[in-house]
């Protein structure tokens, strides 16, 4: 395909003849480890960033003519500039979702979820290590998630955890109606 120019863009968009896809990639190099500071063992997960992002994009004829990077529109097509893009696209009512960087880019999130499981399922489980959850009140949004040293006992209250619960609560952050009241308690010793 040849460069579109902003007018040939500015055709295609009016005829609707694009369409937008969401689009994200991940190439993070993530790790996990229990980790004592000022005194507290904590589960900790270190991230070395690379090239991880989430964007709507913009597509005339199978081409990439522009995405939402957080905060603005970047143009795709060499000769075109990102606020020429950008104009166009909002004088005609055309919005690419601003995805905020709080927002989990599902690759990165993946990621997270999967090396956790390995670290619990390699190295902690095996060690004799056991997963719990203290439900507090009942409520399905306030609990905290319990990992427990080899040889300590459980109260009475924690309820047994398989790894794919345990982690969904390590990373549950409510919904859109419901607030989480959630922690995560690393027990080295008997209180």
């Amino acid at each position: 395909m040849e460069r579109l120019t902003l007018n040939e863009i500015e055709q295609a968009l009016e005829q609707k003849n694009y369409t937008i896809k969401t689009e994200s990639d991940c190439d993070c190099s993530l790790s996990w480890e229990l980790r004592k500071e000022s005194g507290i063992m904590q589960l900790y997960m270190d991230v070395d960033p690379d090239n991880c992002w989430w964007a709507d994009v913009l597509y005339i004829g199978g081409h990439a003519i522009a995405d939402r990077a957080p905060g603005y529109i970047q143009s795709s097509v060499e000769g075109i500039s990102d606020s020429e893009i950008s104009s166009l696209l909002s004088d005609l009512g055309i919005i690419l979702s601003d995805y905020s960087e709080n927002e989990p880019v599902p690759e990165h999130d993946a990621k997270m979820r999967s090396g956790l499981s390995n670290y619990l399922t390699d190295e902690l489980l095996p060690a004799g290590w056991t997963l719990w959850r203290d439900t507090m009140r009942g409520f399905a949004n306030e609990f905290t998630n319990i990992l427990l040293a080899p040889g300590l006992t459980a109260d009475e209250e924690w309820e047994s955890c398989s790894i794919e619960d345990w982690i969904y609560g390590y990373f549950y952050r409510g919904d859109t109606a419901t607030q989480a009241y959630t922690s995560t308690s690393v027990v080295t010793k008997e209180e």
